[in-house]
């Protein structure tokens, strides 16, 4: 399907940027000897997950039952449910354990109580959650009694196979500078040593599992770290863009959007493209939000502009469906209704979220979870 029978909003993914993003960091988990796990919340397709594939990547991250059970039906059999057990979901936890290699995470040994119960065949993994500086879910580093305690009750479940700890360093994200990337990232590390060393002091062998997209793209100190778990690279967006994490030459994800009306006087447009396509997850740009950045699209299948002066427009505000464009009115006056706009997300896997399916540059299209679900 190709880019000019657009006439709605609709995702498109430029596959030799993300297949590039993809080989770019395999790669470097290589070279550092570290056990890569990529998360595919990001782009929640097959197709793109088989460009990982290729790669040679046989091990993954997802945030939901329902993520895992998608992904497990395309062949990917060793998987990292990284959200901490739903005891609701004990049943589908159970079925799943019994058909791949399924990994775990908790922060208190109960809520695998009902999974465990009907648990037969192949033992899953169990990661405990740590919080090493995120403050959103996990137990503190510190706290290495509760946490030596915890992993004693999972090491002795004949059911289960106790792994190691993990975390997300999420605030990493609101870093500007390799500097504060890096702070966090030493800081992380210490920190997962303490509950790490706690753990072999008391002889339980614990694999380290972290990582995301800004620490993951710019560190190279993962002293103690085993694993790493990045996502977002895949696509980039505007928030890694305005971070300092990528280029427009990695952006490899925009939703392309219909103009409806344009006053170019005013530095403003409108276009079919708001919430229900974007999200309302934004970015800064010198103080300000915006949802999107991205540039008029003149020709179907034209190369997508490498260079962040080549992104005119801004996607400054949004409704439920309608969308507001600014920019200077000279460029303004290139648009005119019906005219397509490729808008690079704030957030690309939020974005992903909203559609059923994503065109690509080479002409296919392709399903995500959404269709499959």
């Amino acid at each position: 399907m190709p880019v000019h029978h657009v006439v709605k909003p609709s995702l498109v993914v430029n596959e030799d940027r993300c297949r590039n993003n993809i080989s770019v960091m395999a790669s470097k988990a290589r070279r550092l000897g570290l056990k890569f796990r990529p998360h595919f919340k990001t782009h929640q397709s097959w197709a793109a997950g088989r460009w990982f594939r290729d790669e040679g990547v046989d091990a993954i991250t997802v945030s939901s039952v329902d993520m895992a059970r998608y992904f497990a039906h395309d062949g990917w059999s060793d998987i990292t449910l990284a959200i901490p057990v739903n005891p609701l979901q004990a049943k589908q936890v159970a079925e799943l354990s019994r058909q791949i290699n399924l990994n775990l995470v908790v922060v208190d040994s109960m809520a695998l109580q009902p999974a465990i119960a009907l648990t037969e065949g192949n033992q899953p993994g169990v990661f405990i959650k740590v919080d090493a500086g995120y403050g959103r879910a996990g137990l503190p580093c510190e706290r290495t009694e509760e946490i030596v305690a915890l992993a004693q009750k999972l090491s002795v479940v004949d059911k289960l196979d106790f792994k190691g700890i993990l975390a997300h360093d999420g605030h990493t994200y609101q870093a500007t500078t390799l500097g504060q990337i890096e702070s966090i990232r030493h800081e992380s590390n210490r920190r997962m040593a303490v509950a790490s060393e706690a753990l072999s002091l008391a002889g339980m062998k614990a694999m380290v599992s972290a990582g995301d997209t800004p620490s993951c793209t710019r560190s190279e100190h993962w002293e103690g770290v085993d694993e790493i778990r990045p996502g977002n690279f895949a696509f980039y967006d505007v928030q890694q863009l305005m971070a300092g994490n990528c280029t427009t030459g990695q952006m490899a994800l925009a939703v392309y959007c219909p103009v409806i009306s344009v006053e170019p006087q005013k530095g403003k447009a409108v276009i079919y493209g708001g919430a229900v396509h974007f999200s309302k997850d934004f970015a800064f740009e010198n103080g300000e939000r915006i949802f999107g950045a991205g540039f008029a699209v003149k020709e179907p299948g034209a190369s997508w502009p490498c260079h962040l002066e080549q992104l005119p427009f801004r996607l400054t505000a949004l409704s439920q469906e309608h969308g507001i464009l600014t920019g200077a009115p000279k460029q303004m006056a290139q648009l005119k209704p019906g005219s397509l706009v490729a808008l690079f997300p704030a957030h690309s896997c939020l974005a992903v979220a909203q559609f059923k399916s994503f065109l690509t540059t080479s002409g296919s299209l392709e399903q995500t979870i959404n269709h499959w679900c």
